[in-house]
């Protein structure tokens, strides 16, 4: 019908495709899709990537090690000496702390307590007060005179100052 209106032969379009096929060998219409180029990087980064990051990490943790043996040894949370009662602080409670939880001490106003050790953020760990006293801690270790211990702020406290003796 088409042929009889428009004056034209009909062609079919699938004949004038197969014959641009056999002629050029490639299909006409749009070029395909470049391969992506994510799982080159992936392997290259598998590669490269994680064996430059495990060696970064260990010289890390070796240099943390060595820096751990160059410090006096102690064990977490201990004092390198025994403590003597005539070289501590003590400090009275200015108001009564209630612990959260259970390494806090708790205390009652105008209770005596020894301080033991205080924490150092900077260092994330707990320094002796008898060395570094000039450390600025939040939180304090202390004791108690029936034998409690555990940690309390700073702020909650005043520090009792020794009365110097007179030779």
């Amino acid at each position: 019908m088409r042929e009889l209106l428009t004056g034209q032969p009909h062609q079919n379009p699938m004949a004038g495709e197969f014959r641009q096929f056999a002629v050029n060998g490639t299909r006409p219409g749009p070029p395909p899709p470049r391969p992506s180029r994510k799982p080159l990087i992936i392997f290259l980064l598998a590669i490269f990537g994680i064996p430059y990051a495990m060696t970064k990490l260990v010289r890390i943790l070796a240099a943390r090690a060595e820096a751990q043996a160059q410090a006096p040894a102690q064990a977490p949370g201990q004092l390198t000496a025994p403590l003597d009662p005539s070289t501590l602080t003590f400090a009275r409670a200015l108001y009564p702390f209630t612990p959260t939880n259970p390494s806090e001490l708790s205390l009652k106003e105008n209770e005596i307590v020894a301080i033991m050790g205080k924490w150092d953020q900077a260092r994330a760990l707990e320094v002796d007060p008898r060395i570094e006293l000039e450390v600025e801690a939040e939180w304090w270790k202390g004791r108690t005179r029936d034998g409690r211990e555990g940690w309390f702020p700073r702020k909650w406290v005043e520090v009792l100052h020794r009365k110097k003796v007179v030779d």
